[in-house]
């Protein structure tokens, strides 16, 4: 399973050759080949359906290659033409990281690759964009599936080697860009910290930390060894699986509006989940937006004391955060 995106499913099976896109509302199952010889198909890469926002049935599946440390290309396959176009190579974009903690921005290095390749954890597709996190930097490369033109945003210096089971990109429910990362170093003090994208007293657009949550919000850390996952952040809500040593995981759902949490799934779910929203068929189209989330969601299990962005010693910047917690 690849990814899900406007009510479909991607599948991939490497055995057969085959890439599948599967609508689970209607059964639909539409299966294609894997791109042409030349393109050397990894089981490392991820493929993202393109639907189009004018409702037609047609659909693109994209997917990127890489060459070494720079150099990168897409490829995308049309359901209306039933074949594959191989995009030349482009250099991939590397402009300077800003100078978030006053220390001089770090280039990528040879080093940080041992293959070396260009390494990113599995896109994540929001806004008409995929992105991937770089694995040992702190910026995202990002591809608009609709120009097919790559650009690069960087990260807080936190999230410089965050795994991807703790960061994930997503929608407000003003559908604007919006990130979750967790520092679950220590489930006592560690965090799940919130930022939105959007402009400054400037007129800047970049990173605005939004809100702070603890991460014994989530873990009862009187059991112990407890793990915070962050599955998806879609439409305003964060899923995220909650595990303890030799016991089921649990699912949860954050509202990021209002700071409510959501028990889906206790102790009876099993990992990866892959949440994502399927349209509503036009019989149901007239229900309260609302009331259905809540009854998606289940009852509620608590209202999150969230610490906010002023009252929390937890700072953008952790290393600094926790020395100054260390000489306390």
């Amino acid at each position: 399973m690849q990814s899900c995106h406007g009510g479909y499913v991607v599948l991939i099976n490497l055995t057969t050759d085959q890439i599948a896109a599967y609508k689970p509302l209607t059964h639909e199952l539409d299966i294609f080949p894997l791109p042409p010889e030349e393109v050397a198909v990894s089981p490392l890469f991820d493929f993202h359906i393109v639907i189009s926002e004018e409702g037609q049935p047609d659909f693109r599946m994209v997917f990127v290659q890489r060459l070494g440390m720079s150099q990168l290309r897409v490829c995308v396959f049309s359901s209306a033409t039933r074949e594959w176009k191989v995009l030349p190579w482009v250099e991939a974009p590397t402009p300077p990281q800003p100078e978030d903690d006053g220390a001089p921005p770090t280039p990528p290095q040879p080093e940080d690759d041992a293959d070396g390749m260009l390494t990113f954890y599995t896109g994540m597709q929001v806004n008409g964009s995929v992105y991937w996190k770089h694995t040992t930097q702190a910026y995202v490369l990002v591809l608009n599936t609709e120009t097919l033109q790559f650009s690069r945003v960087d990260l807080p210096a936190f999230l410089r080697e965050i795994d991807s089971m703790l960061f994930r990109l997503g929608q407000t429910r003003d559908g604007n860009l919006c990130m979750v990362g967790a520092d679950d170093s220590d489930a006592e003090t560690g965090a799940l910290v919130v930022w939105f994208w959007r402009a400054d007293g400037d007129g800047v657009e970049k990173w605005m930390l939004e809100d702070i949550f603890p991460l014994d919000t989530f873990i009862n850390v009187s059991h112990g060894n407890g793990t915070v996952q962050v599955e998806a952040v879609i439409n305003g809500f964060v899923y995220l699986s909650t595990k303890y040593v030799d016991e089921p995981e649990s699912l949860l759902s954050l509202c990021l509006e209002t700071g409510k949490l959501n028990m889906l799934f206790d102790y009876t779910y099993t990992s990866p989940a892959h949440p994502y929203i399927m349209a509503w068929p036009h019989s149901l189209v007239v229900c309260n937006k609302e009331d259905s989330q809540t009854k998606v969601t289940g009852d509620s299990v608590a209202d999150v004391g969230h610490l906010g962005t002023k009252q929390s010693p937890y700072l953008l910047d952790v290393e600094n955060s926790r020395a100054n917690k260390a000489t306390a």
